[in-house]
């Protein structure tokens, strides 16, 4: 018992150094084999980023292209329904009313002339002795040429009325439609060429800067594998 006594005395008189002393864990640090793989990974890494740079690069001219190429064709379509609604008021629609005009004319001049000639045999089978039954033939042939004449000035008329007052309008209508849509698409296709750019612009900053930072990754990489090979 005394022996015991005596080693426990001994062992907390001895100095704090001779005790073992706890050990303390040190910071893990990259080995050369961690680095050059996290290098060789990083290499690939740099090498994709430049490529997806590239096809960023050929993807904004081919965008441009198409947006550039969609507003000129819209550009176009507007300037033709613009011309075919100033063509339509201009020249179509009163050319048209005047070849109305013209046969309506032509049949108002028949008409006048079918009972001018109506009249003429009414007055001369009047005035002189003609056999009953050549009378009638007669007269019932210059009533009949009459009465058409009459209908087709009456027919003229009326396609007169709808050319003016229907066709021509529902026309003109379905053309200010088309200018309509036209300058809504040129609208559109502004804006369209517009969103293009900007998303142009976000996708080659994207790629660059994905470029950028696979290089400074790569250079810090490299820096400490140097550090490590030197030691």
């Amino acid at each position: 018992m005394k022996t015991m006594l005596v080693l426990i005395a001994l062992a907390l008189a001895l100095p704090v150094s001779a005790q073992e002393e706890p050990k303390k864990e040190t910071p893990k640090s990259d080995s050369a084999a961690t680095l050059a793989k996290k290098a060789r990974k990083l290499e690939h890494e740099l090498m994709v980023s430049r490529m997806k740079l590239e096809v960023a690069r050929l993807d904004t001219q081919i965008k441009a292209e198409t947006a550039k190429a969609g507003l000129a064709k819209s550009g176009r379509e507007t300037k033709n329904a613009k011309d075919a609604v100033a063509h339509f008021d201009k020249v179509a629609a009163p050319t048209r009313v005047k070849e109305a005009q013209i046969t309506l004319d032509a049949a108002k001049n028949a008409a006048e002339q079918a009972k001018d000639e109506y009249n003429e045999l009414v007055a001369m089978y009047k005035a002189e002795e003609f056999a009953e039954m050549t009378k009638e033939l007669v007269l019932k042939r210059g009533r009949h040429n009459l009465d058409l004449a009459e209908r087709r000035l009456q027919v003229q008329v009326g396609k007169l009325q709808d050319l003016e007052k229907s066709v021509l309008p529902r026309e003109r209508a379905a053309l200010k439609g088309k200018l309509q849509d036209a300058e809504s698409g040129f609208r559109r296709a502004q804006l369209t060429t517009e969103k293009t750019k900007l998303e142009i612009r976000i996708a080659v900053s994207e790629a660059e800067h994905a470029v950028n930072t696979n290089q400074a990754d790569l250079a810090e990489t490299r820096a400490k594998l140097a550090k490590i090979v030197k030691k």
